[in-house]
Parts: structure tokens; sequence; C-alpha cells
């Protein structure tokens, strides 16, 4: 996790990863997965009891909103209509509810000083996850592929449910 010795070479590893990478769907692949990685960075030093939470946790954090970045950049220089850029935008969708999950349950831990951050980070989740439907949408319109219909149904009726949900709770 960030501030122990070890941690800029796990960073130069995943950079390393994604320079030999040899397609966008395979580096934005490796993004997801990295963000995921700085989530659970997140999560560790939340609960752990060593000094200095608030800019670990804020480094991580940032780590997180570059590599969601990154994956994000690769879908946008990919050809919306084609199946790479699918591709992309599926994995991308599947890993930003997962995100939301993971930054919802971590919430109420955090640091005091790291919300902010963490809040922009969700805000940054929400944009890419409609950037990725958006292209999903485009996508489905060109070229009416029945795996883009099957992911948009089910992504559309999860939003569904957690608004009804939102709404019963009100």
């Amino acid at each position: 996790v960030p501030g122990e010795v070890l941690y800029p070479v796990k960073l130069a590893t995943e950079r390393v990863q994604t320079t030999f990478a040899t397609s966008s769907e395979r580096r934005a692949r490796l993004h997801t997965e990295f963000a995921g990685r700085r989530l659970q960075e997140v999560t560790e030093i939340t609960y752990s009891t060593r000094d200095g939470k608030d800019e670990r946790v804020r480094t991580a954090v940032a780590g997180f909103r570059n590599e969601l970045a990154s994956a994000n950049g690769e879908l946008s220089n990919s050809d919306v209509t084609g199946p790479e850029a699918t591709a992309i935008a599926m994995v991308i969708d599947r890993k930003t509810d997962e995100y939301e999950s993971v930054i919802a349950r971590s919430e109420a831990a955090l640091p005091e000083g790291t919300k902010p951050s963490v809040a922009d980070a969700l805000q940054a989740v929400e944009a890419v996850d409609a950037h990725a439907i958006s292209s999903l949408v485009t996508s489905h319109e060109a070229t009416q592929e029945p795996q883009t219909a099957v992911h948009l149904e089910s992504s559309f009726q999860e939003t569904y449910n957690t608004l009804k949900l939102r709404l019963t709770l009100d």
C-alpha cells in the first residue's frame, strides 16, 4: 500500500504490464484491475493502525482515479461501434458497479480528512460509467448486437432496481 517501501515496485510492475498489452481492450482490462487494487488499498489503509492514514488514502484514491481515467481513455480512443469498444465498455460498466459498492461499504470507516477526495472519486466513477453506457447504447444502435442488448437490459434493470429501492427507503 502507499507508504510502504515496495509500493513503487508494485506500480512499476503494473506500468510494464500496460506497456506490453497488445490491444486497447487488454489495456482497459488492466487499468480496471489496477483501479480495483487501489480501492483495496484504500480499504486496507482505512482499517490499519498505522499513522498517516489521510495522506496514504489520498494517494491510493488518486491512483484509483488515474487508473479509471486511463481505462476511460482506452474507450474514448477506440471506434465506438467496433467490437473492441463494446468489450471495453462492458468491462468498465461491470467494474464501475463494483467500485461504487466498495466505496459505499467503506465510506463510514474512512478517515474524516479523506472523505472529500473519496466523494470526488465516486463522482468520477459515475461519469466513467455514464460514458461506458453511452458508448454501449451507440454501439447497439449501430450494430444491433445481441450481447449489447442483453448487457444494456441488465444494466438498466439494475439501475431501475436501485432507484426503486431508494424511493422505498425515502
